[in-house]
């Protein structure tokens, strides 16, 4: 082999070993990139994730708190319940209600106009349920009543009216006024009343 066959395959081995350096490093980076793209993607949803987990524990916390309201809430009704049913009847006022034991049981919703009024009204509601009347419930509404109304819903129920708002003048209170709430003859049961307290009841 004389010199310049040798010069020649010398030549020819260093681009063979050329082309194969570069194919190595384009294999290198194609892994690099590869490896750079899985892991990006396992990132993404590595934090879809997070963010979902995020979400849960949002609507979790959400979940606490909206419990914690309805414990308090819950609370609050047990509370004004035990005062309620612990609250000491005047016996005073049972026994100046002289109108009998109905004989129809019946209903009477107590209304008052604000919280001051409650315990008076509970007092006056001790004594009316002594005497057999059903009172429900004790409801605070925002009116303006210069006048304590007994209100009923039929014409048949006047007569009884009367003897509620006699029964509460017995108690001391004054300015009754019965009235006819017209219009719901289809809605309220006969035999159903509600006193709303006048503004001035304490």
């Amino acid at each position: 082999m004389n010199n310049e066959d040798f010069i020649r395959r010398l030549g020819k081995e260093s681009r063979r070993a050329a082309w194969l350096s570069v194919v190595g490093f384009l294999i290198v980076l194609l892994a690099i990139g590869y490896s750079i793209y899985s892991l990006q993607k396992i990132k993404e949803q590595k934090q879809a994730e997070l963010n979902e987990l995020d979400q849960k524990i949002a609507s979790y916390q959400q979940r606490v708190r909206d419990l914690d309201a309805q414990i308090m809430q819950i609370n609050d009704q047990v509370q004004a319940a035990v005062k309620a049913r612990d609250y000491a009847v005047n016996p005073d006022l049972a026994k100046q209600v002289d109108a009998g034991h109905p004989t129809d049981r019946l209903v009477i919703y107590f209304h008052i106009t604000n919280e001051a009024q409650r315990a008076k009204a509970q007092d006056v509601a001790n004594a009316l349920q002594k005497v057999g009347y059903i009172i429900p419930g004790i409801q605070k509404v925002s009116v303006e009543l210069t006048k304590t109304d007994i209100r009923y819903f039929h014409d048949q129920d006047a007569s009884k009216a009367r003897d509620i708002g006699a029964a509460l003048q017995k108690l001391g209170i004054a300015d009754i006024r019965p009235r006819l709430i017209p219009g719901f003859t289809d809605k309220v049961a006969p035999g159903q009343y509600e006193v709303w307290f006048s503004n001035y009841f304490e």
